[in-house]
């Protein structure tokens, strides 16, 4: 998306009507005062449950979509065995609390269209408006069957610069904004062969490649954080990113004079990084597959209790191969 967009579900955003059309519009937080690159547009009748920005989870629900896109072979149709499989794919359990989450989101993703006043395109900025990512939603049985706007789709499927990591990113705003600004920012140095490296403190804390140094006041306010106590909640994302980065195989560490970097300004940050691994899945716990048909409205989600037999599914590993033998099998 080439900016966080993630914000804290306690960020406030300043909505205000369009004098033309009456379309609810708001600044995203965080940015500088004079720039205001991204706006966040909703339909004029939009319920007040949706006049937040993107959340952590909205953020995930959102890159689960446009991965799926990006490996569905060409479709912008999109189907998950069950709302327990995606939501394992977003490192959440099945409860009820948890279903409500991701229906509201994919809600959230019908009605939220954003506008970018600097979009990088073809070596030249220009303006861009994105229309809600997801144009239909259906709740066949335990099934998920989401339709992705073409734009979203061509995005998704573009040739050109993405940094490929794995997902979920972390559940909180702060920490996955952070890995963003880390994994896309320009790298000194260049990492060695880890078999002749041993992935000792001594050779990471040398060697390995440390970002551009970046002023603390310009991280925190592109992580959304405009607050008095930015320091503090910068401090706790380091440490949550930095098991992020373990937890997929790779390592991240700040580099400031307060993790005792004397050469370091006092004002200024860096983080040197062993890039995490990216997982190669032959089959996926989505499933994309053939032609665009007409869908309910995202709107008939109910936010039911979930079937006696979507409480009880098996491992989703499991699911992936009982997809395709759904018929002899019955609903999963």
């Amino acid at each position: 998306m080439g900016y966080p967009l993630a914000r804290d579900a306690r960020a406030q955003a300043n909505w205000f009507r369009g004098g033309k059309t009456g379309r609810l519009m708001a600044d995203l937080p965080g940015e500088g005062r004079d720039t205001h690159r991204i706006r966040l547009i909703l339909p004029a009748d939009a319920p007040a449950s949706s006049r937040h920005c993107p959340t952590a989870l909205d953020m995930n629900v959102l890159f689960q979509l446009l991965a799926e896109a990006q490996r569905g072979g060409g479709t912008v149709r999109i189907e998950f065995a069950s709302a327990a499989v995606l939501l394992g794919r977003l490192g959440l359990d099945s409860r009820n609390r948890n279903r409500a989450r991701l229906f509201e989101s994919l809600i959230y993703w019908s009605e939220i269209s954003i506008h970018r006043r600097r979009w990088y395109d073809r070596q030249q900025y220009t303006k861009l408006t994105l229309p809600p990512p997801v144009t239909a939603a259906e709740r066949p049985g335990n099934r998920i069957i989401v339709t992705l706007h073409p734009d979203w789709f061509q995005i998704a499927c573009a040739k050109g610069y993405y940094a490929w990591l794995p997902l979920p990113l972390p559940a909180a705003a702060a920490a996955q904004n952070l890995v963003l600004v880390v994994l896309t920012s320009e790298l000194h140095g260049d990492f060695p062969d880890p078999a002749e490296a041993g992935f000792d403190d001594y050779y990471f804390d040398t060697l390995a490649p440390l970002t551009r140094t970046m002023d603390r006041w310009w991280l925190t306010r592109k992580m959304g954080l405009i607050h008095k106590q930015r320091n503090r909640v910068l401090d706790k994302a380091v440490a949550v990113a930095a098991r992020w980065f373990a937890v997929n195989g790779g390592k991240l560490k700040r580099v400031s004079r307060a993790d005792g970097h004397d050469e370091m300004p006092s004002r200024k940050v860096a983080f040197r990084l062993m890039t995490p691994r990216i997982p190669r899945r032959v089959s996926s716990l989505g499933i994309s597959r053939g032609p665009i048909k007409p869908g309910n409205s995202v709107s008939s989600f109910a936010l039911d209790r979930p079937s006696p037999d979507d409480r009880a599914e098996p491992d989703y590993f499991e699911l992936v191969e009982a997809a395709g033998t759904r018929k002899q099998r019955g609903p999963q």
